[in-house]
């Protein structure tokens, strides 16, 4: 049953892997392993870890749930992905990584890195709101760029138009 289970996850997992459009060594990079044992995972030869699985799943555009065998479809396909552009986010975005963003969380009631949308480009700001509610922080996580922060007041924020907040970064390759 084991060697079995470990086919299919392992055949999911090159399935999601060759459609991310990532070899085996590049994929091995990702988490210092080797691609013999990438190769060993799509093989069903070895279990791959929870821990690998949450590392490399960003990276090919499908959910754990899916590569487990939860459902037959890819339907856990993320939505919401955007590219960043430029380095005002760094280190945490950068210019190229794919920015998974939870369009349910529109509102920073913590502070976090939000995608909006001020004028038909999408970009990430650092949003956190003050300590009595009446406005927010507006900021970049690049030190060159601090100067760049600002408080907005509610009706501010809204004109950024929020498009919610970011959950997952894919680094550039």
């Amino acid at each position: 049953m084991k060697d079995k289970l470990n086919k299919e996850i392992g055949e999911r997992f090159r399935q999601a892997r060759n459609n991310s459009g990532l070899t085996q060594r590049q994929c091995a990079k990702l988490i210092d392993g080797t691609p013999q044992q990438i190769s060993n995972w799509e093989s069903g030869i070895k279990a791959i870890s929870l821990k690998n699985l949450i590392a490399l799943t960003p990276h090919f555009n499908c959910s754990i749930g899916w590569i487990a065998g939860e459902n037959d479809y890819r339907s856990e396909v993320r939505e919401n992905v955007f590219t960043a552009e430029g380095d005002l986010m760094a280190p945490y975005i950068e210019d190229g990584d794919e920015v998974e963003v939870d369009g349910s969380i529109t509102v920073p009631h913590e502070p976090g890195i939000f995608a909006v949308k001020p004028g038909g480009k999408v970009i990430f700001r650092w949003l956190r709101p003050d300590e009595l509610g009446h406005g927010y922080t507006i900021s970049v996580t690049n030190p060159a760029n601090w100067e760049s922060e600002r408080v907005a007041s509610k009706e501010e924020l809204q004109e950024l138009h929020i498009i919610g907040k970011a959950v997952s970064v894919s680094k550039k390759l």
